[in-house]
């Protein structure tokens, strides 16, 4: 959806494939420095789109206040569990330790370093949480908008187009396909990982099995 935005009128299923054919390619053929630097760049562009766009929709609020209350609407309960459980802190932390061994951080020597980049991916995620809902409650309290999945991500740049131009708009859009691309080419690669180190430890325990149990299992 977030391509139709850039680019209206092509279709759906072009752009669902063209992302799942690059995110495969980019795992199957990129080595994990390649991954890492195109990550960066991702990251980057998530930064500075929607941290940016926050800053400015602050700066122009006017009399808006924000306050840091938190609030579970109605039946919401089950929707929050599952938000936590899946952003960083489930297949993430998992592929991280495979990253790291990737990167070379092989001693105690790196843990230090190690809880550092864990704290600022924290930090920047929060970051980019709050962000999002400052958007979103200046752009949408009291019009009676609601936002769900990436059309709701499209109409919510949309409102951020209407109020503050063209530009603004498609930095906004970009920011959020850095994030939706992260969600693909991230866990597709720590994935692999974890694949692979399960066969590494699955087959020498087939290879004693005998041939029509192995084929069985």
């Amino acid at each position: 959806m977030i391509m139709i935005a850039m680019f209206p009128g092509t279709p759906f299923p072009l752009w669902a494939i063209a992302s799942g054919l690059s995110g495969f390619l980019l795992v199957w053929f990129g080595r994990y420095q390649l991954i890492e630097n195109f990550l960066k760049i991702l990251i980057g562009l998530m930064f500075v789109s929607i941290i940016g766009s926050a800053i400015v929709i602050v700066a122009n609020a006017g009399t808006m206040e924000y306050g840091v209350t938190p609030s579970v609407p109605e039946g919401s309960f089950f929707q929050i569990l599952g938000i936590l459980g899946g952003v960083g802190a489930s297949i993430t932390l998992t592929s991280y330790s495979y990253w790291i061994y990737a990167k070379g951080w092989r001693d105690k020597r790196w843990i230090p370093i190690m809880r550092l980049d864990v704290a600022a991916a924290y930090a920047i995620t929060g970051l980019f949480a709050i962000s999002v809902m400052i958007i979103a409650a200046e752009l949408l309290f009291g019009t009676g908008m609601t936002i769900s999945g990436n059309q709701g991500l499209v109409g919510l740049a949309d409102a951020y187009g209407e109020r503050f131009g063209t530009v603004a708009r498609w930095v906004f859009l970009i920011g959020i396909l850095g994030a939706v691309f992260t969600s693909i080419v991230g866990p597709w690669h720590g994935m692999s990982y974890l694949f692979a180190d399960i066969v590494r430890i699955v087959k020498p325990v087939l290879d004693h099995f005998p041939t029509n149990v192995a084929i069985i299992i």
